[in-house]
């Protein structure tokens, strides 16, 4: 199996804890619901498998084919696309952003250039749901942290996160990606993932500079393995 697709599914694939509200902001909004940044389908599938019709949106086209690959006869569409440049045949009723995709963005000027463009893709009346982590604990690499493993055809495949650091005003998210072949022999990456520093307040004060009207925000509960989430809420 290709390692970025294995890599994404330990590092993404088994949080489910916000499933059930997406599911229920689909029923209560109506389709189709775009997905962005959907990756392998955590999201997308799960509300295909209720009966949505979904649009998933990511800009790795290697994820998106397999997304479809797993879908089979789900009533879903992909769109290969950076998600602050989305633009789409029909206007929407929901757009949800899981997982934090929107503290991936670069900063405001990234959220800026998302905003613009979701003014595009949803329907008068329609909504913007997106997943925040405001609070967010720095630690070292000696903390003991536990990482995610899986084995494909005698490949074996590891998953470290073992840093966050603080950096500006942004997080830097460290992981080490290990391969170990059927022959025993090792080979290791490093990589980084910037998340921005963002509350609630401060992404409804720029989708409300945006046009955007700022509704109730919606919870994602903490869970052993990871943080809770705000799920900031914003009308077209």
């Amino acid at each position: 199996m290709n390692e970025e697709i294995v890599f994404h599914d330990l590092e993404c694939g088994a949080y489910r804890a916000d499933l059930e509200l997406w599911r229920e902001l689909a029923d209560e909004f109506g389709d189709p619901v775009v997905d962005l940044g959907a990756g392998t389908g955590r999201v997308t599938l799960d509300l295909a498998a209720a009966g949505h019709d979904v649009i998933a949106v990511d800009i790795d086209p290697v994820l998106l084919a397999e997304l479809a690959r797993r879908a089979e006869l789900l009533p879903v569409q992909t769109v290969t696309a950076d998600v602050r440049e989305v633009r789409l045949d029909v206007r929407v009723p929901l757009v949800v952003v899981p997982m934090q995709t929107v503290q991936l963005l670069g900063g405001k000027d990234g959220r800026d250039a998302l905003f613009a463009s979701m003014r595009d893709c949803l329907a008068p009346g329609g909504v913007f749901a997106a997943a925040i982590a405001e609070d967010v604990e720095p630690y070292s690499a000696d903390a003991m942290v536990p990482f995610e493993v899986a084995e494909h055809d005698g490949v074996r495949f590891e998953s470290d996160p073992f840093a966050i650091e603080a950096d500006g005003d942004a997080y830097i998210l460290h992981h080490a990606r290990v391969v170990q072949e059927a022959d025993g022999s090792r080979r290791a990456a490093h990589r980084q993932t910037r998340l921005d520093r963002l509350d609630a307040d401060t992404l409804e004060r720029e989708g409300a500079g945006h046009g955007f009207t700022v509704l109730p925000r919606r919870w994602i509960a903490q869970t052993d393995e990871h943080v809770g989430s705000a799920v900031v809420m914003l009308g077209a």
